[in-house]
């Protein structure tokens, strides 16, 4: 289902006095503010006592009922023969202003705080569930190990800063990379240094070329590192043997970490911590005594990651060669 589809109903809906709220992936999309994956459906809250008249608008743009097994009064799909779903979620408002989802019995409901939501699907303002209940409902569903479901919360918890649901997601994984993760190293790598240079006029991002240029899997001595959460690629280092710049030769017992890159909707999660942790660890394992690298010098976050893991600045200092900022050298004995 388009973009374009989901407003003409939301737009429909909201003419004819029927109050609308987007669920599933429509509304984490609306709620990101932009489209991450096709939707075959678009899921919708509405109130119960708007089914009929929901009903009878649908029916006229041609949708009629879809046969399911699980299909009640408070739960039921619409369709058309375009292929167009809607997935109808229908509530009665308690006293306290939460939405009753089914019998009372079922003791399923819509919180009053998670029809707050508000977000955009095609620059056009729409109501939803909120990121916080977006988490909670999809959280119970990460056991079957979707990989929508995995994005869908790693999006949101990184998008407002919601902790992530530690009893159901998977821990993060760090692993060997390969040249199958090019392209989505580059995409976040080229993301993260456009969102660290937005505060510096002037200062241009590497871009996807250049990061293309350093990932240089061919070499033999090349290694990246990848770290995985929920069955997704949120960031890397890579490193590989320091060489003597004045002979081109490598310089014996030192290694060196060439980028670290982290979503940028994850910064502040520790996920660089843990990269850094394991490059040593494969510096160690190649049998080096020092491992070094170089880092910008107005990139105050990195720093202090690098200090926090106990590597010191030499005090050497110069420019870039992609940019004309200043990088500075650091160094940690193992």
């Amino acid at each position: 289902m388009e973009a374009r589809d989901v407003i003409d109903i939301v737009q429909l809906l909201e003419h004819e006095g029927i109050d609308v709220w987007l669920d599933g992936g429509w509304a984490v999309d609306a709620l990101l503010g932009r489209q991450t994956r096709p939707h075959a459906d678009v899921d919708i809250v509405i109130q119960q006592k708007d089914v009929a008249k929901l009903r009878d608008l649908l029916k006229a743009k041609g949708y009629d009922d879809v046969k399911r097994d699980d299909t009640s009064s408070w739960n039921f799909v619409l369709g058309d023969s375009k292929g167009h779903e809607v997935d109808v979620h229908a509530i009665v408002f308690d006293e306290s202003g939460n939405g009753i989802y089914g019998p009372a019995e079922r003791n399923v409901m819509f919180p009053t705080d998670s029809l707050t939501g508000k977000g955009k699907v095609n620059g056009h303002a729409v109501r939803c569930i909120s990121a916080e209940y977006m988490v909670k409902f999809i959280s119970p569903w990460l056991y079957k190990k979707r990989d929508k479901d995995y994005k869908d919360v790693s999006s949101l918890c990184g998008r407002f800063g919601i902790d992530y649901p530690k009893e159901n997601i998977e821990k993060l994984q760090i692993k060997e990379g390969n040249l199958d993760d090019v392209d989505e190293l580059v995409s976040i790598a080229n993301k993260a240094d456009e969102v660290r240079l937005e505060p510096f006029a002037g200062v241009e991002p590497r871009g996807e070329e250049g990061f293309r240029k350093v990932l240089k899997f061919s070499e033999k001595d090349f290694w990246v590192r990848v770290a995985i959460l929920n069955g997704k690629i949120v960031g890397f280092i890579s490193g590989e043997p320091t060489i003597n710049l004045n002979t081109k030769e490598k310089i014996e017992g030192v290694e060196h970490i060439k980028t670290l890159i982290v979503e940028p909707q994850l910064w502040g999660k520790k996920i660089g911590g843990s990269l850094v942790s394991d490059a040593i660890e494969v510096a160690k394992k190649k049998g080096r005594k020092q491992i070094e690298l170089w880092t910008h010098e107005t990139n105050s976050r990195a720093q202090r990651l690098y200090k926090g893991k106990g590597f010191k600045l030499t005090g050497e200092k110069k420019k870039a060669e992609n940019t004309n900022e200043w990088i500075v050298h650091y160094s940690l004995n193992i």
